[in-house]
């Protein structure tokens, strides 16, 4: 499984929240552009995400969730909301499953962290 943001800012604000900025090593990041067709993506209902899915340390339960859109193979992109800006959505993306061809990324670009953002 691949784990995306739905924008770069977002992307930005999850590394920044599992490494912490400290360990941010800026010539190392790129990122891509995705263009994926609507039909390709699954959101789960509304209340349909695992009740603790907000807690940090992340729950086994979430872990679960996502393993278990994997098994159905139902669609190759799975959006759920971000924990940390939960209005916001990741997109969780599954190489395996047999659409994952249409899903179209961009060629790799450099991305430099702010040095404001920086310690």
């Amino acid at each position: 499984m691949v784990y995306t943001a739905s924008h770069l800012s977002l992307a930005v604000l999850e590394i920044m929240a599992h490494l912490g900025s400290e360990k941010l090593v800026r010539e190392k990041y790129v990122y891509f552009e995705l263009d994926i067709d609507g039909a390709l993506i699954k959101s789960p209902p509304k209340g349909g995400l695992p009740s603790n899915w907000k807690e940090y340390p992340a729950p086994s339960s979430t872990q679960k969730f996502g393993d278990k859109w994997v098994a159905t193979n139902d669609t190759p992109v799975l959006k759920v909301p971000s924990v940390i800006v939960d209005i916001e959505s990741n997109l969780l993306l599954n190489p395996l499953h047999p659409l994952f061809s249409e899903v179209k990324i961009s060629a790799a670009r450099k991305f430099d962290f702010d040095t404001r953002i920086l310690p």
